[in-house]
C-alpha cells in the first residue's frame, strides 16, 4: 500500500478535530496513484448528461460545476481513470458538496466512499455498518 494512500486513509480516519465535531467533516485530497491505469475505450461522449452525472456523484464527485456536456465527460474520463468507486454508496445518503462526503439525513451520519465508513458529527466518532447486527459501530482507533 503506498505511503501517501495510508497516510490520507490515516487522516480521513483521524476526523476532525473535537472543537469541530459538530462540523461536517473535511474532505481529503485522493492520492495519486504511482502507476498509470491501461488506456479506457469507453465512449464517454456517447452517454446522456444524466447519466454522467450519475457516475460522478457516485464516485464521491459532485457534477453541479460542470457547464457544458463536455466538461462532464473530461472529469468522468478523470474518474474512471482513477479506479472503480471504493464501496456502494447506501441508499438515501446524498452528496454533501461542502464536506465531500454522503450526509444520510435518516441517520444523521456522513458517509466516506473510499473508506466505506461513517462520520457521526454529533460525537466526532468513526463508524462501520455491522449488518448482523443492524447497527452503527465504532472504529477502533
Amino acid at each position: 500500500e503506498p505511503v501517501a494512500k495510508r497516510q490520507a486513509m490515516e487522516a480521513a480516519m483521524a476526523g476532525p478535530s473535537s472543537a469541530a465535531a459538530a462540523s461536517a467533516p473535511t474532505a481529503q485530497a485522493a492520492p495519486s496513484e504511482a502507476a498509470a491505469p491501461e488506456s479506457d475505450t469507453t465512449d464517454y461522449g456517447s452517454w446522456p448528461v444524466k447519466e454522467l452525472q450519475r457516475f460522478l456523484r457516485e464516485h464521491g464527485q459532485d457534477p453541479s460545476g460542470a457547464v457544458e456536456k463536455s466538461d462532464l465527460v473530461e472529469r468522468v474520463r478523470g474518474v474512471a481513470a482513477a479506479g472503480p468507486a471504493r464501496t456502494a454508496v447506501p441508499a438515501g445518503y446524498l452528496f454533501h458538496a461542502e464536506s465531500g462526503y454522503y450526509w444520510g439525513a435518516a441517520d444523521s451520519m456522513y458517509f466516506h466512499a473510499e473508506s466505506g465508513k461513517y462520520y457521526n458529527p454529533l460525537n466526532g466518532a468513526w463508524c462501520s455498518w455491522d449488518a448482523a447486527t443492524g447497527k452503527f459501530m465504532p472504529v477502533p482507533t
